[in-house]
């Protein structure tokens, strides 16, 4: 879609520009992208805590054994 590659839009009105062109209600492409991103966000912490975790586990068990 041209939407999405035309850079004088900002993402709010490509968003809307993309429900006008499929029908859809006005803010459901922003609704659904900005739950998909943090979704992704939720994701990144998950990942970045359980390194740490193996990380720390790692380093204790380095200094017992």
């Amino acid at each position: 879609m041209n939407i999405q590659h035309n850079g004088e839009l900002t993402d709010q009105e490509k968003w809307r520009a993309t429900d006008k062109v499929k029908g859809l209600p006005l803010g459901s492409t922003e609704k659904q992208t900005l739950a998909e991103q943090q979704i992704e966000h939720d994701k990144k912490i998950r990942d970045q805590a359980r390194q740490e975790a193996l990380a720390e586990l790692r380093k204790g068990f380095g200094n017992h054994a």
